[in-house]
């Protein structure tokens, strides 16, 4: 079917799509209703699991919350640029990005842009030329790999979170850096715990927050406060951090660090 653009379906902010239990989770990222709902359709016959959104900011959102194996972002946001949104998910994931529905490649704006993109689909297009290329991507680089150094659960209960020199007891809360011990609190501990599952990728202040203090009770100003706390703990020079890193825009991310102080 050869999609037309339509009308932009209202987005519920409060509402998160369920996630069934199937190979991959695809994030499709659309303001056209009906080609978001077609694409949707036709992945999911393909037995994959899919989430979507007319939204860029909820994109980011639903990238941290699912983890997709596979981006497929339109040109034409609910609010905004599906190119702007691209630039800014390169971010928080390696996942590959489908980009459907931009004009002619050879134009001067878009030449900067596919260097963050997999692959891209011109319009008009059709979704099983969509769904062709969705599935190669897939086959061909599945959700990338950090070559750098990853967090790793040890211990028979897996509750020993390690990044680096860096050892984390879920159960106590206890920090280890090297073979100095560290007092973290709790919300402390949970900041930590999200930086270091995600790393070395960008975490959004709102998703930190809403994992340290499920309870809503707090806002980002106690995040600042933890995350001063935390690179003061951490941190040889707290005023030029080497480790917690913030990324203006767009959040916060750790790094590894090994006994020798090297990244």
């Amino acid at each position: 079917m050869l999609l037309r653009e339509g009308a932009i379906e209202p987005w519920d902010s409060t509402s998160i799509p369920t996630v069934g239990p199937m190979s991959a989770t695809i994030l499709v990222v659309e303001r056209d209703e009906e080609v978001r709902e077609h694409l949707q359709q036709a992945l999911e016959a393909e037995g994959l699991s899919v989430v979507a959104t007319p939204s860029g900011a909820r994109a980011l959102h639903l990238t941290e919350l699912y983890e997709p194996a596979l981006i497929v972002m339109g040109a034409a946001l609910d609010d905004g640029s599906g190119i702007d949104a691209c630039e800014r998910l390169q971010y928080i994931t390696q996942a590959p990005v489908l980009l459907v529905g931009i004009l002619s490649p050879v134009e001067d704006q878009l030449i900067d842009v596919l260097r963050d993109v997999d692959d891209y689909v011109t319009r008009p297009f059709r979704v099983t030329e969509v769904v062709a290329r969705a599935m190669r991507l897939l086959r061909e680089r599945p959700a990338a790999q950090v070559a750098t150094q990853t967090p790793v659960l040890e211990d028979p209960e897996g509750r020993m979170l390690r990044l680096g020199d860096l050892a984390l007891d879920l159960n106590t809360h206890a920090l280890t850096v090297g073979e100095r011990e560290v007092a973290l609190s709790p919300s402390q501990a949970s900041v930590l715990r999200v930086l270091i599952e995600h790393s070395p990728r960008v975490v959004s202040p709102e998703l930190l927050v809403a994992r340290a203090w499920p309870e809503g009770s707090r806002d980002q100003s106690a995040l600042g406060d933890a995350m001063m706390a935390l690179r003061d703990a951490l941190e040889k020079d707290p005023v030029h951090p080497q480790r917690i890193i913030h990324v203006a825009g767009y959040g916060y991310k750790i790094l590894p660090v090994t006994d020798d102080g090297e990244q």
